[in-house]
């Protein structure tokens, strides 16, 4: 580990531009620190199509709701 005094700044740390994931450690006067190497993030599975939109594609129907501003939106934006 590397030991700075408290007071240091941060660009006496040395690291370069980017994410750095640090272990520290602070005393009273000192502060110790370990750059880590960060955890490997798992991939996500792949996923296969449901067959959702070729089911109901086309099935939509515009309801004619004038006192309701929530479907008149509905119908605007995703219904054509």
């Amino acid at each position: 580990m590397t030991v700075v005094a408290k007071s240091s700044s941060i660009a006496s740390l040395g690291l370069g531009q980017g994410v750095h994931l640090l272990k520290v450690v602070v005393a009273v006067d000192t502060v110790a620190y370990e750059v880590a190497e960060p955890p490997e993030l798992p991939k996500p599975e792949p996923r296969q199509p449901t067959g959702f939109v070729g089911k109901w594609r086309g099935t939509a129907r515009i309801v004619d709701a004038s006192d309701d501003s929530w479907l008149s939106h509905i119908n605007t934006k995703h219904l054509r």
